[in-house]
């Protein structure tokens, strides 16, 4: 456990500024003498300025020079882990981390781009259906992200107690147990109905796994690839630890997003009149093709992932009536709406004129025939006539037009 150093605090303070109390900002990262840069929102960002007082004076002065620093922050940003260490050509490079956000929504990840519509559906719905999710890769941040905002999507009608120093907004802390399964037993009997942990190792969750747990888990693993978790599986079925497996990494433009999504879909099931198939494209724009789940037990999909009808899913009679068709391919626009005054070309029929009842035409004429309505000016002020000829001042209603016992000097 990371002890709080409140002196260091005010060095840090004093060279980042804002930086530690900025939301957005999952972590700030610089080298002695260089440009700092700060993770926003899960994108890497290099800020013109440079680093001031007294910060690597004081880390010197703590030893960072012979061996790395780990520590935690307090005061106002307060949380931080701060990891310092000396460098082969000599300066010292500083990473501080901020603690998570509590309050990362779904909603708002999607609306980013890091996760599709409709996927985020299907990783709530895996921990609803008791199987649970692992969110990994190598977009820490991003990841962190969504593993709070699925704890979060499911904490308001299930308990969520976390394993680890990082709770989400309205889930318990972690049992004071060092050992994380005997914590996630001691949680599963304070009733726990998720369990919720940050950068656990690929080891603790395969040692989850195999204490059969009677509750789904929300990881998020600290792993950069679905072939290294797999790896610390060692033969061990995905199935068994989790229904979904998200990654999270970066695209071309350093932006994150969910580059694969493994497991069995937990969607909930589809409205009957659309059939819904999930789709695979690759991270370059190419044309979607028809996904079909493979014999083994794990399913990988490239984003961006999304959702079709299918076309046997569309019926021809879903249209708009067949007497509303065009008869003429020279007619203008509007045609549908029928003849709109009294004069009627000798091409209409009878039943054109008198439209049947349910039919456009029908319903424009019945909105027609309401009755109009106009409010009745507000009445005039008394002390108008008595404003008349001060001045040349003139008070007149609405509409305009002098009273009919005045005239207006």
């Amino acid at each position: 456990m990371l002890v709080a150093d409140t002196e260091l605090h005010e060095a840090f303070a004093s060279a980042l500024g804002l930086l530690l109390d900025d939301k957005d900002v999952a972590s700030v990262d610089v080298v002695e003498g260089g440009l700092p840069e700060v993770v926003r929102r899960g994108r890497r960002e290099r800020l013109h300025v440079l680093v001031e007082g007294p910060l690597f004076q004081v880390l010197r002065e703590r030893g960072v020079t012979e061996q790395p620093l780990s520590t935690r922050l307090a005061g106002p940003g307060g949380g931080a882990v701060v990891v310092a260490a000396p460098l082969r050509d000599g300066r010292i490079a500083v990473s501080v981390r901020r603690p998570e956000p509590t309050d990362a929504l779904l909603s708002l990840i999607v609306e980013e781009g890091v996760i599709p519509a409709g996927v985020d559906d299907e990783l709530v719905a895996a921990v609803w259906q008791g199987t649970g999710v692992i969110v990994l890769g190598p977009a820490r941040a991003a990841r962190h992200r969504v593993a709070i905002a699925i704890a979060r999507a499911v904490g308001t009608q299930l308990r969520i107690v976390a394993l680890g120093d990082d709770v989400p907004a309205g889930g318990w802390p972690a049992p004071r147990v060092d050992d994380i399964v005997e914590r996630a037993r001691i949680a599963c009997a304070l009733g726990a109905d998720v369990l919720f942990a940050l950068d656990v190792s690929a080891a603790e969750a395969v040692r989850l796994q195999q204490a059969a747990l009677a509750v789904p888990l929300v990881l998020g693993v600290a792993v950069s690839s679905m072939e290294n978790l797999l790896a610390a599986l060692n033969g061990t079925s995905l199935r068994a630890l989790c229904g979904l497996a998200a990654v999270i990494a970066w695209d071309g433009e350093g932006r994150p997003r969910l580059v694969e999504l493994h497991g069995d879909s937990a969607s909930p099931d589809p409205a009957p009149a659309l059939q819904v198939q999930s789709v695979a494209a690759s991270l370059t724009p190419t044309t979607p093709v028809p996904f079909s789940a493979p014999t083994s037990s794990t399913t990988s999909m490239r984003a961006p992932i999304s959702s079709v009808p299918s076309l046997a899913s569309l019926r021809l009679d879903d249209g708009p009536p067949a007497h509303w068709a065009s008869a003429d391919i020279d007619d203008d626009p509007g045609w549908e709406l029928g003849p709109l005054g009294d004069t009627v070309p000798a091409t209409l029929s009878a039943a054109t004129v008198r439209p049947a009842p349910g039919s456009f035409d029908a319903a424009l004429k019945a909105a027609a025939a309401k009755p109009t309505f106009s409010p009745r000016p507000p009445p005039m002020h008394p002390q108008t006539s008595a404003l008349r000829g001060t001045g040349g001042l003139t008070l007149e209603p609405p509409g305009g037009g002098a009273p009919d016992d005045e005239e207006t000097p």
